[in-house]
Parts: structure tokens; sequence; C-alpha cells
């Protein structure tokens, strides 16, 4: 998986949509024996407000019409750790529900 996220401004992070600006962008890969990755699902991230060291994002599918998943969730940053955190998921089933990065 790779994640990308900058609460202070909207870039073009999304390599798969040229006029898509978001505060993040995540895409998860499946990998294989062989050690090759193949690309699942890929996100973009708004952020929606801050409460200190909390930003509550939306996410969409990263890919017209191949991606499935939309909701919201929440990044905390804690001892110098980046909690991803699903809160809605619209009904739909994302590929994360929670994930720490280090």
């Amino acid at each position: 998986m790779s994640f990308d996220l900058n609460v202070s401004e909207k870039k073009n992070l999304n390599p798969y949509n040229a006029g898509a600006l978001c505060n993040g962008f995540m895409s998860v890969y499946v990998v294989e024996p062989s050690g090759r990755k193949s690309l699942l699902v890929t996100y973009e991230f708004s952020l929606t407000r801050m409460e200190g060291n909390i930003a509550y994002l939306k996410f969409v599918p990263g890919r017209s019409g191949m991606d499935d998943g939309e909701g919201t969730c929440k990044a905390i940053l804690k001892n110098g750790k980046l909690q991803l955190v699903g809160t809605d998921q619209g009904g739909k089933s994302a590929l994360f529900n929670g994930l720490t990065f280090k």
C-alpha cells in the first residue's frame, strides 16, 4: 500500500485522474508469491475538518469505473504513528477499516 496525505492544501495526487485535486491518495496492492505487485484499488481523500491532531477525511474511488468504496475516515497522529480509521463506508466495503503507519 502507498498513502500520501497533505492536509494543508489540495493537490493533484491521483496519477489516474489528471483533473483531480485532493488532500490524499491511497493505492492498495496485492503482492504475489513471486514478488509481483498488482494494483487492487485506489482512493482519493478530501479533508472535511481538523480537530487537533485528527484529520477527518472523505474518500472516493480513485479510478473511475474501476474502484469501489466510498465513505469517511479519520487520520490520527499519535506517538509518531499515523493511524487511519474508517468511520462510515456508505454501505460499501473499502479495502481498509483501520491501518497504522510507522
